[in-house]
């Protein structure tokens, strides 16, 4: 029997074969639409990379060009980069724990192994993770709160100036912005999921940040806080396992560092020493919380703090100490002055708070303000912190309560700006929470417009309260001018290290304009007034120099070094003495006494200072240890 097919079942089958090549046409279509949408965003981001490239190229020429410690390392930057040839050539720290966080200058040490000491090497590789940093907020933002708002907080990083201008300098917050955002990617990607992998990763780059700079240990805190209360509410951050895998990579790289200085270093220090000074630093009665205060018996030069603060807290307790008790001594005077006087330091805290949230960027090292007048790429970028400042706080006012991944990020920008609290505020120890800043600000911006766009103006009121709240700290006026005495002196000591007298001359003239008051300066200036061979000039500095700040030894070395270069070696004894009795291991003073002594035929306090110049780590010069055993031999060998 033959089948007949009836007409509603060709119908039938023809309009399903009508519906299969539609669905197939809507599938190509949406396909094409989603290539079409992933293409224009990547086309995007890759447009702002390559505008971000543009402008560290032309931003490094013109840095080349005008500013003179882009050929020298100056202040922290110098220490970093003497510890990386060190570290290059295989030497190492030496026998001692660490002073400063040791991450930073192990990285540049690996880069000088590779292409030999070069400042640009270390400028590029900054400016390398500087993209890397503007990649990681990209991928941060857009997984949290899409792409325009990604490529928004993209586009305010690259209109932030200061950001690109800490980038050429050897210093640690470039590197330790990496491993932050790394760290924050990493645990992000882990929240919501079983891996242990991702957790493990993002505990190890936290732990690199932290022996990068150690504050950063006051992130990894909180969120092991977090971890515990999660478990005690059963609403946990990650589960047991994955937070325990999070402990042991945060503690690899830590607890490394903390056995070198124990086994090699001899004393126990988790990473530095340099932390209790730097408390006292930001809590005493003359500070105001912004910027570094030079405490009283310090010089204020870098490479000689770890030797006074020694020295100091050593005289005080009245015995020898070790680098951590040096630490803990001036934690103590810290923590004396909050004690005592407690209404000032209620009141020391307010200021911080205002100059942490304050638009003004407060130098460290160097001074931003003062590098703008010298690159001029700096000033057509004019992004204010303020602006940035204000649209992240907007971000955050919607987005808290969004999910673990937001919260994540605040709680990172919470512990940036309590470290500033805790010691003091500058723009670079503020720099680590401006990229994260940046993805709320992005994310602020795009929710504006969208709400401004749908006219829901209530909506906005809140948030808008928030962001105008936190801007007011900029109309407070701040404590001290855009460009303060420390940056024509930095400049100073750079042309003084390139050998340019005169420039240097200028620029300690032009700090002393500022504040006439400034001992440092002084001395500054005649150290370059020697350098010249205007010995009588430097009398005269150093003299100024010595009634400012009688404390200063390098002040006396080089009153004293003056006088023996116009061979008056009867005048040179004193401030010799004077230097060798505020720094005892100053084995350049006792080695320049010895001298004087031997010229003024006092072979006996000679030999002694000879001794003690050996005795600190120094080395007479053969040919006047071979002058004094003629005319007197070595009262400390038998014959």
């Amino acid at each position: 029997m033959q089948y007949q097919w009836s007409a509603s079942v060709g119908t039938d089958e023809a309009r399903m074969r009508k519906t299969r090549v539609r669905q197939k046409k809507n599938k190509r279509i949406t396909r094409r639409r989603s290539m079409l949408v992933w293409s224009r965003e990547w086309l995007a981001f890759g447009l702002l990379i390559l505008l971000a490239v543009t402008v560290r190229v032309v931003y490094l020429l013109q840095y080349k060009s005008s500013v003179p410690y882009y050929s020298v390392a100056i202040v922290d930057s110098e220490f970093y980069d003497n510890w990386a040839q060190k570290v290059a050539s295989g030497a190492g720290y030496g026998p001692k724990p660490f002073y400063l966080a040791p991450f930073y200058p192990y990285v540049l040490g690996l880069v000088y192994a590779v292409f030999g000491h070069s400042l640009l090497a270390g400028y590029v590789v900054n400016m390398i993770l500087g993209l890397v940093n503007l990649t990681l907020v990209y991928f941060i933002a857009r997984r949290i709160f899409g792409n325009w708002s990604a490529a928004a907080g993209i586009g305010f990083l690259i209109l932030y100036a200061p950001l690109m201008y800490l980038e050429p300098k050897l210093l640690s917050e470039v590197l330790t912005i990496t491993l932050s955002l790394a760290s924050i990617a990493l645990m992000i990607k882990a929240v919501g999921s079983d891996g242990l992998l991702w957790v493990l990763c993002s505990g190890l780059s936290l732990g690199l940040a932290c022996i990068a700079r150690p504050i950063t240990g006051l992130f990894a805190a909180m969120l092991v806080i977090w971890f515990v209360l999660g478990q005690i509410r059963a609403r946990p951050l990650f589960r047991f396992n994955q937070m325990t895998a999070f402990l042991l990579g945060l503690a690899l790289p830590i607890g490394l560092v903390t056995a070198r200085n124990w086994l090699i270093g001899g004393d126990f220090v988790p990473i530095s020493t340099n932390a209790g000074v730097t408390f006292a630093q930001g809590n005493n009665e003359q500070t105001k919380g912004a910027c570094v205060v030079v405490l009283p018996g310090f010089t204020g030069a870098i490479k000689t703090q770890q030797q006074e603060e020694m020295e100091i807290a050593a005289q005080a307790l009245g015995r020898t100490v070790k680098p951590s008790e040096a630490s803990r001594y001036w934690f103590g005077i810290g923590l004396k002055f909050i004690k005592d006087h407690p209404y000032d330091y209620l009141r020391l805290l307010g200021n911080k708070l205002i100059w942490s949230l304050h638009n003004r960027e407060s130098p460290c090292s160097y001074n931003f303000y003062a590098e703008r007048r010298l690159v001029p790429v700096l000033r057509f970028l004019p992004m204010p912190f303020s602006l940035l400042l204000g649209f992240s706080v907007f971000g955050m006012a919607i987005a808290w309560k969004s999910g673990k991944e937001t919260r994540i990020l605040i709680l990172y920008v919470i512990c940036i700006f309590c470290g500033l609290l805790l010691f003091f505020v500058t723009s670079r120890y503020r720099m680590p929470a401006v990229p994260v800043l940046a993805i709320f600000a992005g994310f602020g911006l795009v929710r504006a417009i969208e709400m401004l766009r749908a006219k829901q103006i209530m909506a906005i009121g809140k948030p808008a309260l928030c962001a105008g709240v936190a801007m007011l700290a900029s109309l407070v006026p701040y404590a001290m001018p855009p460009i303060t005495m420390e940056a024509p002196v930095n400049l100073g000591i750079s042309h003084m290290m390139l050998g340019q007298s005169d420039k240097a001359i200028a620029q300690f003239r032009e700090a002393l304009r500022i504040n006439p008051h400034y001992a440092y300066a002084y001395r500054c200036l005649a150290d370059a007034e020697a350098q010249a061979g205007n010995f009588r000039d430097a009398i005269r500095d150093y003299k100024k120099a010595i009634a400012l700040n009688p404390s200063d030894h390098l002040a006396h070395f080089g009153l004293g070094m003056a006088f023996s270069q116009l061979l008056r070696f009867h005048d040179a004894i004193a401030p010799f003495e004077k230097a060798v009795r505020l720094s005892p291991s100053n084995e350049e003073a006792h080695n320049n006494l010895a001298v004087a002594y031997f010229m003024t035929g006092d072979y006996d306090r000679a030999w002694r200072e000879v001794h003690a110049c050996m005795e600190h780590g120094g080395q007479p010069h053969p040919e006047f240890v071979r002058q004094l055993s003629r005319v007197m031999p070595d009262p400390g060998i038998e014959h």
